[in-house]
């Protein structure tokens, strides 16, 4: 998934030293924590770079971090060359021009429903919830209910 627009809503404090503070839902973060406990592997691919959204994803127990990222389908190929993902395997969730490509090319795409208008006309499934407000806990828990494991076993996920 993209992170700025997706995982925050779009939105920066910028401090006076030039750091960027940005703001990201606890309940996505769950979200993501159950795929990963369920074995479902979670990415980033991101234009931007931030140590904290890094360490955050990687508490969260995301197997590929994308910072920095001008291609993102590139991003997305080098994914798929080092694993045994094929495209229609991969769920994509992003809100603007640069997501565009990635969201062309997966088995499922999606937004939150304060993204772009073109990708809000071409993605697979719009999320009523908008970036950094629950549309990433939405996506996934849909994605998880449909696969037959989401769980309200609070044991079971923090285990």
């Amino acid at each position: 998934m993209d992170v700025d627009g997706v995982l925050t809503d779009n939105s920066m404090l910028i401090m006076e030293n030039g750091d960027m503070l940005r703001t990201m839902s606890a309940r996505d973060g769950f979200a993501i924590r159950q795929c990963v406990t369920n074995g479902i592997a979670i990415g980033i691919i991101t234009g931007g770079y931030s140590i904290g959204v890094n360490i955050r994803m990687k508490n969260l127990g995301s197997k590929y971090i994308y910072s920095s990222i001008k291609n993102k389908a590139s991003a997305l190929q080098e994914i798929l060359d080092f694993n045994e993902f094929q495209l229609d395997e991969i769920l994509f969730i992003g809100d603007d021009v640069p997501d565009i490509p990635v969201l062309q090319k997966v088995g499922l795409s999606a937004c939150p429903v304060d993204s772009i208008q073109e990708v809000l006309s071409m993605v697979d499934y719009v999320s009523p919830f908008q970036g950094g407000r629950g549309a990433v806990r939405d996506i996934l828990e849909k994605l998880l209910k449909v696969k037959d494991l989401w769980t309200l076993d609070h044991e079971l996920i923090s285990g």
